[in-house]
């Protein structure tokens, strides 16, 4: 994860993870990308702050413990069990 803005179409997942104007540019508006890498191009603070907003989000959201976190929630909900039976019947030992 290097921290880099994207600017992407808005055609795709990538409206899902840029945030428009904050960690990138995304858009169905090519006028809107020009003037988006035009900025970028132009004021590498922005670029570089763009690039850390983009890194965070990236660290926050595509963490290996929120992946493992999301399909056990998932495969849970398929079996129809709460985490709780999942773990299976509880023996207590004296």
């Amino acid at each position: 994860m290097v921290g880099m803005p994207v600017v992407a179409l808005a055609t795709t997942e990538a409206v899902t993870v840029i945030e428009d104007g904050v960690s990138g540019y995304v858009s169905t508006d090519p006028d809107h990308l020009i003037a988006g890498m035009e900025r970028l191009l132009g004021d590498h603070d922005l670029a570089i702050e763009m690039g850390r907003s983009a890194r965070a989000s990236a660290r926050r959201r595509f963490t290996v413990s929120r992946f493992a976190s999301d399909w056990s929630t998932l495969l849970e909900r398929v079996c129809g069990r709460t985490p709780e039976a999942a773990a299976g019947p509880r023996i207590d030992r004296v």
